[in-house]
């Protein structure tokens, strides 16, 4: 493709009587291939801006799914630093509120918020137990376009298209997952798998290509509920 235009010869000039037939003749002839050139200069400067502003906004994605897997990374080594420090829950031992220990039926590390707390697993008692603030699931990088999503991991999109997330098939109460779309769609299908979503029987889509969902298991009523 024609990256420059060929100068045009001199144009004829009536204070030059003498050549004036000649140059007038160059020129003219000369005019074709100049607008031809022009054109296809001009066609090659559009594609190469559409190119550019391509590659721009390919680099934006980009930077948005490296914030997004960043955040995710730090959460995640704060959840391990967390978990190291908390103790396994133990049935019957006596729990003050404000202390923190893991449940062995899914790993997550609970604070207790309510005196009375002991009898039974955190994850299946929210009266008595929260979710450790500073706490994340395992961080999950995937680039699959179908997944079935585990409790306790955090599902970090990166497949360009159209990625559809199977919820758990049996949940238990109190198991929890989180879903970060990293590839800037707004059409993440969550697949309910046969339990309600916030009460409803109907499949749930991630329209913020910058939202994460985080998706607790209540009961066989409300099913799932998004908590953040």
């Amino acid at each position: 493709m024609t990256s420059s235009i060929t100068p045009l010869p001199p144009p004829p000039s009536r204070a030059d009587p003498a050549n004036f037939r000649s140059r007038a003749d160059a020129f003219h002839g000369a005019l074709p291939t100049f607008a031809l050139e022009a054109n296809a200069l001009g066609a090659d400067v559009s594609g190469k801006a559409t190119a550019a502003a391509a590659s721009a906004a390919a680099a934006i994605d980009a930077a948005h799914a490296s914030n997004v897997l960043a955040t995710a990374a730090a959460n995640s080594a704060n959840a391990a630093g967390a978990a190291a420090s908390a103790p396994a829950w133990a049935g019957g031992a006596p729990y003050a509120v404000g202390m923190t220990t893991w449940s062995p039926a899914n790993g997550l590390v609970y604070r207790c918020r309510a005196p009375g707390a002991g009898t039974q697993d955190p994850s299946t008692d929210p009266e008595h137990w929260q979710i450790a603030a500073n706490i994340a699931p395992q961080l999950i990088e995937t680039n699959a376009a179908n997944i079935n999503a585990s409790a306790g991991g955090h599902y970090v999109l990166t497949f360009p298209g159209l990625v559809t997330i199977g919820l758990p098939v049996a949940p238990n109460v109190g198991d929890i997952l989180w879903i970060t779309p990293a590839n800037g769609r707004a059409d993440t299908l969550v697949v309910r798998n046969g339990r309600n979503i916030a009460g409803l029987a109907e499949d749930l889509v991630i329209d913020d290509p910058d939202a994460s969902a985080a998706l607790r298991y209540i009961d066989t009523t409300i099913g799932w509920r998004i908590v953040a």
